[in-house]
């Protein structure tokens, strides 16, 4: 399971081509972000703002990302060759220990508990204490070409410092140095990685994996190859190589956690964005669109909890959560078969023939009928435009109606109906009207299915599914909420009278319209898993979530109200019994109905106390950083609080009540008669 939430604006100090890169300070939730030719920021996370900053002397460029080093100090090299240390309390950035080489400088690499390692462009590698005495000039331990990346993972007894070259258009080589606090050496492995025909590394990262140093490698064909390295074998073994559905050919990631990764350039329909993805299993688990417009090398980072990326001149935080994945939280999230591939085949079973109007060969040749214009249906080629799409549909249809064979065909009813909800050309709205009827749709298509529906505006058959599935996958309420919610009032209105939803009450105090209200109190009704509805609700986006709580907030006070008012309602309902007959009914009794059966209507419209309160819930869950720290949510979460307070504190009345009724029930209580055995003998007292 993973979560992406939504993005927050960090900071604008920069231009994107400037930025080189972001990386973490030593203190939580403070990252470091260089530019080349500007300055060096400190950020806080928790309020964006900027805690520390230096800028270089104008004609000075910055070559290596500054970072935090064990010994309490930043350090950083100008122009390849000047190595600048400092610490938070130096104001200048010219007054900071320089250190010159007569040597180019690729990186400076630091972990924790390590001293910071400095890697050289020809491939030399040694901690930065050292490295002046240590260069040899020319490596001759290792022949390396440009190197295009570089990481540094490290742990108690040993550190490891991973360079990427390119050496042909097919093959990267992995130099992998190791050193140990016992050897106190450095060794040095190599290896060469061969990747298919005209296909290039285009990044990698590094992680910690236990004893190991575990290395992903995205290539050009939109695969990612994760690899195990070892200080005792050069060749590393190659845990998964994995191919990322809907993932372009340039796309950049971050590693979130051993399983996690952070992928941009994921495409979710026509529109791209930052996907996270499950190595071990192959499955997006979370996306979010761009918060803004980016380079085509995206760049993306994550530290302290949150994705951060590089949109224009402006640097955005998502805030992620990941779990471990297993089987069954997977199920359903792999992507349909396209047109090309192989399909199941089909049961060839078939009803006993009772007369000899329905024969076993008739039967056998409708169903193959029947599988000849659904495969039809199915390829694109053979049915492009609506016409012959149209007029094929219904030739299925009658085979299908005409020998009840609805059952044997609904693996290719999921085929025809992914290709309803993703043809681009025409939009088949009957023929998805008529496939939600007649069969029962696996879960791993509905989601497809809602997403369609909303993109087309398809608010009638959007509420017949919801109210048609008895178990509707959370991902699907949590879209249909989001889209109720954004809906126009007239598009819901006009959709409501074809639903012959006319009689609504109205209330200028709501949150919502009466029309709106409707819709989205009819995802509120329907049941959910909490575990689940949690993850997806973290995608809804903030000000509706505001929304929502307000909407749930007054539909609680209505339902508290109506309850407070029921002894009232009975005396009233008493006295209008003990009318006379015959008596006129007033304007007042007229008002008085007409209200009640308002009030009636708009209970009936409502969710129950217990759905309202699960959805307070579930919402406070799923935003409860966002709505501690937003000054729009204080007012909410305040009357929220005082509805709870109240309804503890009337329900803790009750508790007392009811002892003192149990006590009263004891004392009132008769005697119950002894029992006694077959012989005995009573005395009365007569006074």
């Amino acid at each position: 399971m993973a979560a992406l939430g939504e993005a927050l604006e960090l900071c604008t100090c920069f231009s994107e081509k400037d930025l080189l890169s972001v990386d973490s300070d030593g203190l939580t939730g403070h990252v470091i972000i260089t530019c080349k030719t500007n300055s060096i920021f400190v950020f806080k996370l928790d309020d964006q703002k900027a805690i520390h900053s230096w800028s270089v002397r104008r004609g000075l460029v910055i070559t290596s990302p500054s970072r935090w080093t064990s010994g309490n100090s930043y350090i950083s090299v100008i122009n390849k060759q000047n190595i600048h240390t400092w610490s938070k309390e130096d104001l200048n950035f010219e007054k900071s220990t320089k250190k010159h080489l007569k040597f180019p400088i690729h990186e400076i690499l630091t972990t924790e508990g390590w001293d910071p390692v400095a890697v050289c462009e020809d491939g030399s590698v040694d901690f930065v204490d050292n490295i002046k005495n240590s260069y040899k000039g020319n490596n001759s331990d290792v022949k390396q070409d440009t190197i295009f990346s570089c990481g540094i993972t490290g742990t108690n007894n040993a550190v490891c410092v991973i360079c990427l070259s390119q050496q042909k258009d097919s093959e990267f080589t992995i130099t992998h140095y190791w050193y140990k606090r016992a050897t106190k050496t450095w060794t040095v492995l190599v290896t060469t990685e061969i990747c298919p025909e005209k296909v290039r590394c285009t990044s990698s990262h590094c992680h910690t994996a236990g004893s190991t140093t575990r290395l992903y490698c995205s290539l050009s064909n939109g695969s990612m190859v994760v690899l195990d390295l070892s200080h005792e074998q050069a060749d590393p073994v190659r845990c998964t190589v994995q191919t990322l559905p809907g993932v372009g050919r340039s796309v950049t990631f971050t590693v979130l956690d051993t399983h996690h990764v952070a992928v941009t350039g994921t495409t979710q329909g026509q529109q791209e964005g930052i996907g996270i993805f499950d190595l071990q299993f192959g499955t997006l688990k979370a996306w979010r669109p761009y918060p803004g417009v980016v380079q085509p090398d995206v760049k993306i980072y994550s530290h302290h909890g949150n994705v951060l990326i590089a949109c224009g001149n402006s640097m955005y935080m998502l805030p992620f959560t990941c779990q471990k994945s297993t089987v069954s939280s997977i199920l359903g999230q792999h992507q349909q078969l396209s047109t090309g591939e192989t399909r199941h085949t089909l049961p060839k079973c078939f009803d006993w023939p009772i007369d000899g109007s329905n024969p076993i060969k008739e039967q056998m040749s409708n169903q193959q009928k029947a599988e000849e214009l659904a495969s039809l249906l199915c390829d694109q080629e053979k049915t492009k435009t609506h016409k012959n799409f149209h007029t094929t549909f219904w030739k299925l249809m009658g085979c299908v109606k005409e020998f009840q064979s609805t059952w044997y065909m609904s693996p290719l009813f999921t085929d025809v109906l992914t290709r309803c909800v993703t043809e681009k050309k025409f939009w088949p709205k009957e023929e998805i009207a008529e496939l939600m009827k007649i069969y029962s749709m696996p879960i791993s298509v509905m989601p497809k299915l809602v997403e369609a529906l909303i993109q087309h505006g398809e608010i009638c058959l959007l509420h017949t599914f919801l109210q048609s599935v008895s178990e509707v996958p959370e991902v699907c309420l949590c879209k249909a909420l989001q889209y109720y919610i954004t809906a126009e009032d007239e598009d819901l209105a006009k959709a409501a009278h074809k639903l012959c939803i006319d009689k609504l009450p109205s209330d200028d105090k709501k949150s919502f319209r009466a029309h709106k209200a409707y819709f989205v109190n009819s995802v509120l009704k329907e049941a959910f898993n909490d575990v689940f509805l949690v993850d997806y609700l973290k995608s809804l986006d903030f000000k509706n979530v505001l929304v929502v709580l307000e909407h749930l907030h007054l539909m609680l006070g209505d339902q508290l109200e109506d309850l407070g008012n029921e002894e009232d309602k009975i005396s009233l309902e008493l006295v209008e019994m003990e009318k006379e007959e015959g008596e006129e009914e007033t304007e007042e009794d007229t008002k008085r109905e007409e209200d009640k059966e308002d009030r009636k209507i708009q209970t009936l419209c409502q969710p129950t106390i217990p759905q309202i309160a699960d959805w307070i819930c579930v919402l406070l869950d799923a935003h409860i950083t966002q709505l501690i720290i937003s000054p729009d949510a204080r007012l909410l979460l305040i009357n929220l609080h005082t509805s709870v307070a109240s309804q503890v504190q009337f329900y803790d009345e009750l508790s007392t009540l009811e002892a003192l009724l149990d006590q009263l029930k004891a004392k009132c209580s008769v005697t119950s008669k002894k029992a006694v055995g077959q012989y005995c003998v009573e005395v009365l007292h007569i006074h």
